[in-house]
């Protein structure tokens, strides 16, 4: 016993309903490190996503590994980083290449249908899991509609559009900036025109 009597994990607190950027696989781990600081985090991550995310676990954890190895290249290379860093405007297109978030948005398909099965199996879990998926894919077509709108032809951008306001309006997200109050899902929809 080290003496400590509070832990403040950052989160994304002002967010109502779900959490992206596997916030709640974050939140998870803590919760078992908290209890265990020795606790093997590769295993208690491949047993997360094995729950979570069932029968897409692999495709997931291919995107979550990838996501992680970028995240360390911003920060060291690319100057995404600094005091209050969640202040520091991330839509840059430098550090978000649309190839690479195409093929992250790619790989949530590739989860989604790789549990098509349980529509018929196990129709609760096909919704949840699906869901927890549809949540890792709002980042990617935010940022693809912010940073690239201009390179998509417009009935592919509004299809888009219309699969980020289901998929958000579905798991409940309703703040698009935790810094600011007004900056609201439903506004961002209403900007778009759909």
């Amino acid at each position: 016993n080290a003496g400590c009597k509070y832990t403040m994990i950052q989160d994304q607190w002002i967010q109502q309903g779900a959490q992206t950027g596997f916030g709640i696989y974050k939140n998870w781990l803590h919760s078992k490190l908290l209890w265990d600081v020795n606790a093997d985090v590769n295993a208690l991550t491949d047993k997360f996503f094995d729950a979570y995310f069932g029968k897409a676990s692999a495709t997931m954890r291919t995107l979550f590994d990838e996501w992680r190895i970028w995240a360390r290249h911003q920060t060291d290379e690319l100057g995404y980083q600094g005091y209050r860093s969640v202040y520091f405007d991330a839509l840059d297109a430098k550090l978000w290449p649309q190839r690479m978030l195409e093929k992250w948005l790619g790989l949530t398909e590739q989860a989604q249908k790789e549990i098509e099965e349980y529509k018929q199996t196990a129709p609760e879990r096909y919704s949840a899991i699906y869901n927890h998926i549809a949540i890792e894919s709002l980042s990617f077509k935010y940022l693809l509609i912010r940073l690239y709108a201009s390179q998509y032809a417009p009935e592919s951008l509004v299809a888009m559009q219309k699969s980020f306001a289901a998929d958000a309006e579905r798991a409940g997200i309703n703040l698009v900036s935790s810094t600011k109050q007004n900056d609201t899902i439903a506004n961002l929809i209403n900007g778009w025109g759909i």
